[in-house]
């Protein structure tokens, strides 16, 4: 029996999730070069975050639109063939520059083919509400879709290809990638997840469009004034400048308006499996710390590494632990158990490892984010350490739920 979430992915993103830490501590440390911090990126960013949104997109683009994968086995098989593109691109990173463009022409090849069957599946959702939800995912594909063709392009660049690049190129595909792709689809994938998480969905269904209006726009301003200004100065009043500035408004407005409503959510819960509701909570504190984080880098008070780290590990990483701990175990349920099981995830765990998680997790995010900004090493160090104690509290306490979902009887629907 075939998943409702392929696991094979889902597992291979946990450990890119811990191998993520290892390669922070050594670079840290010295033994690895400068340049490997954009292997560490695209470690988190490809080879955690994004391959953990397409598994879990095998599920949601069926259950949100109630339509049915028009080539099931294509996608899922797609996903093996990022998995090799990934595997390709960090070996390219970490060792073997000349590999880079193999690396990512697999990656935009397998995402191609995922998004067009996709796109393919989403076509058919025929209600109103699910045409919307198809438009929604719509957007964010074509962000994965402009993200992955540059990504790929500096591939072929950074290989050893003479092709010129903007210096406004890398920059544009840092926020498409960030906020087109990983931030709108988590935004729209949450409004959903958070009902199960929590035990109530919003009721201001205001402020879900408007956030994600407010973000979608804010992008294409903020993208488009970045790609025409080669250096970033808001200090001089000009149209460029102000075209930056008033797209970092529109994206700190969405924000704070996702963060206001689910927050809201997170703090009336009534579920009493507290630990997803942790890790969201602390993902909507480290997602509002981004606006200030934002604007300090825009006007250069800080390095781009702090922002990044922020946005990737802070607020996107623990809404996927979040994630883990709620949809990963109901995953391991109906595999072990079948897909008419209603075992709820906090039966399946451990309560203890849950908060040790939680806590390894936050600390690693606090201490490596102040690690960045005022460049000290040995924070990095630290934080490190604990967010690989983090990792190995989760992949433990999935270890526990595997146990328990054999061993406690099936629990059906009334």
């Amino acid at each position: 029996m075939r998943g409702w979430i392929p696991p094979l992915p889902f597992a291979a993103a946990q450990c890119a999730h811990g191998a993520s830490w290892v390669v922070l501590f050594l670079w840290a440390q010295g033994d690895l070069a400068r340049y490997t911090i954009f292997g560490w990126t695209h470690l988190v960013a490809l080879g955690w975050l994004t391959l953990t949104a397409l598994a879990v997109l095998i599920h949601v683009v069926p259950a949100f639109t109630d339509v049915a994968w028009r080539a099931p086995g294509v996608a899922r098989a797609s996903l093996i063939v990022y998995m090799i593109g990934v595997a390709i691109l960090l070996a390219g990173f970490f060792a073997y520059r000349t590999i880079l463009w193999v690396g990512g022409s697999v990656i935009a090849a397998a995402l191609a083919v995922f998004v067009a069957v996709a796109v393919a599946t989403l076509l058919q959702a025929k209600d109103r509400v699910e045409r919307a939800i198809a438009r929604a995912l719509g957007f964010t594909f074509i962000a994965l879709l402009l993200a992955a063709s540059l990504g790929t392009y500096f591939t072929f660049v950074v290989s050893g290809w003479s092709f010129h690049v903007a210096p406004t190129l890398p920059r544009v595909h840092a926020e498409v990638a960030m906020l087109g792709w990983l931030t709108l689809l988590t935004m729209g994938v949450s409004a959903r997840t958070v009902g199960p998480i929590t035990g109530a969905r919003s009721p201001r269904r205001w402020a879900h469009i408007a956030s994600g209006i407010l973000l979608l726009v804010g992008l294409i301003v903020l993208a488009g004034a970045t790609a025409a200004v080669p250096e970033i100065d808001l200090s001089s009043v000009n149209a460029d400048g102000c075209a930056v500035i008033g797209g970092g408004i529109l994206v700190a407005a969405g924000i704070l308006v996702y963060v206001y409503d689910v927050g809201l959510l997170v703090l009336s819960a009534s579920v009493s499996h507290r630990a997803p509701q942790a890790f969201m909570g602390s993902a909507l504190l480290w997602l509002a710390l981004v606006v200030p984080a934002g604007s300090a880098t825009m006007r250069g008070k800080i390095e781009g590494d702090a922002l990044i780290f922020l946005g990737l590990v802070g607020w996107i990483g623990q809404m996927v632990n979040a994630h883990v701990h709620h949809i990963g175990v109901r995953v391991i349920a109906t595999m072990v158990r079948g897909d008419d099981d209603e075992t709820r995830p906090g039966a399946l765990l451990n309560a203890p490892v849950s908060w040790i998680a939680f806590g390894c997790s936050q600390l690693a995010v606090l201490g490596s984010f102040v690690g960045f900004v005022i460049n000290r090493d040995d924070l990095l160090s630290g934080s490190a350490i604990a967010g690989f104690a983090g990792w190995l509290a989760i992949v433990l306490n999935v270890g526990f739920a595997w146990r328990r979902a054999h061993a406690a009887p099936v629990v059906l629907a009334p």
